[in-house]
């Protein structure tokens, strides 16, 4: 006797999507990715769905990365939090760790001629070099074509 095989009417499970930028200053932007994304069936990961745990914040970041299929990156006027082993922000560090996970990365860049930003959430001296220099190499990258965002 044949044996029909059964077609599984399961759905394709969603892409997992890594939602990276800082946070304070972000948090409009982030909620729209996260409609954007969602409204695309995917799943937004990023910060605010990490818990209370003993792993280093960058590990939770890597941890959280691998699983994902997507990177997400938005860059405002903000360096961000600082890795004090690396010296480079979380973002950034997530960015990188991305590419080393060839993973597609969708970057966007705050368009500074229509966004106004509160002066607090404008990095200056140091921190603004080095979010200056982070754009400079996403904008620069071979592999990854940015666009911005307002």
């Amino acid at each position: 006797m044949h044996m029909a095989t059964k077609k599984q009417n399961t759905p394709p499970s969603a892409y997992r999507v890594f939602v990276s930028s800082t946070y304070t200053d972000m948090l409009s932007y982030r909620d729209a990715i996260r409609t954007a994304v969602n409204k695309a069936d995917c799943i937004p990961y990023g910060m605010e769905r990490f818990g209370a745990t003993s792993v280093p914040p960058i590990e939770t970041c890597y941890e959280e990365l691998a699983s994902s299929q997507i990177y997400i990156c938005a860059i405002g006027m903000r360096y961000g939090s600082i890795d004090k082993d690396s010296k480079k922000s979380y973002t950034q560090l997530e960015y990188e760790k991305a590419k080393e996970l060839g993973l597609p990365i969708l970057a966007f860049l705050v368009d500074e001629d229509k966004v106004e930003f509160k002066a607090k959430d404008i990095d200056r001296g140091e921190a603004g070099v080095k979010l200056d220099q982070f754009k400079s190499e996403i904008k620069d990258s071979k592999e990854v074509t940015c666009s911005f965002f307002d």
